[in-house]
Parts: structure tokens; C-alpha cells; sequence
């Protein structure tokens, strides 16, 4: 199943969600891609928040098609972001074992991004890939 001729693409529906307690979310829009090529997965995300209320925690974005495997955590590339309400993330991170991304507000990865953070009206695009079983 780990072979070269593995091949699917598809589409997942991202969402987000906090670490502690989901918010309120109205999506302006969300879409998210991949393409799965033997055990290696490749993806592109977009979401527009309309409003955002509620939650507790890190911002986590979820929804990704499958778990990571490996040893180690995976960073994943924040393309573009704006209309944040308190600053936008800056990077995220993949765990091993995970189908989600933790965000953070730095590149030092003890500022985690928090989930009331959010407000209304964010955008944010997001590429990256991860291995799998």
C-alpha cells in the first residue's frame, strides 16, 4: 500500500476546533485538499470565519483526511493570513498520531495560538504534507 502506483486525491472539510472546548464557528468558507501518493500525504487548506464566539484553549485545525505516523511532530506552512482579531498564527504543528494542527503565534512553539483569539472575519491558507501507515 506504500508504493509509488498508491495514488488518491480527495477533499476533507478543515474546521476549527480548541484544545480545551470547541467555539461557535460560521465559515465564510473552508475547503481543503490532498493528494495521498503511496505513504506520503500532500495538502491545501482555505478558511474564511465569518464569527467566531466561545471556545477554550489552543486553536487547533482538524479535519485532516489521515493521521500522521512517524517520530517526530511535522510543521506545516501558513501561506497567507489576515483579519485576525488578535494577531494571526504564525505556524502550526502536526503530531505524530494526529489528523489535526496545533497553531501558534510565534515561532517559538510555547505560544500557542488561542482559540478566542479567532474573533470574526479571519483567513487563513495553509499547505503541507505528512506521512502515513
Amino acid at each position: 500500500a506504500n508504493t509509488l502506483d498508491d495514488y488518491e486525491e480527495g477533499t476533507f472539510t478543515p474546521t476549527w476546533a480548541g484544545y480545551g472546548s470547541s467555539p461557535t464557528i460560521t465559515y465564510d468558507f473552508r475547503q481543503g485538499q490532498y493528494v495521498k501518493i503511496g505513504n506520503v500525504v500532500y495538502f491545501q487548506v482555505r478558511m474564511g470565519v465569518g464569527s467566531c464566539s466561545g471556545g477554550s484553549g489552543q486553536l487547533l485545525m482538524g479535519g485532516l483526511p489521515f493521521a500522521a505516523a512517524g517520530i517526530a511532530d511535522y510543521g506545516v506552512q501558513i501561506g497567507l493570513s489576515y483579519t485576525w482579531s488578535n494577531g494571526a498564527p504564525y505556524a502550526g504543528i502536526l503530531g505524530s498520531g494526529l489528523n489535526y494542527i496545533a497553531m501558534y503565534s510565534s515561532v517559538n512553539s510555547s505560544a500557542s495560538y488561542a482559540v478566542t483569539s479567532v474573533g470574526n472575519g479571519g483567513r487563513l491558507w495553509i499547505t503541507g504534507f505528512y506521512y502515513v501507515s
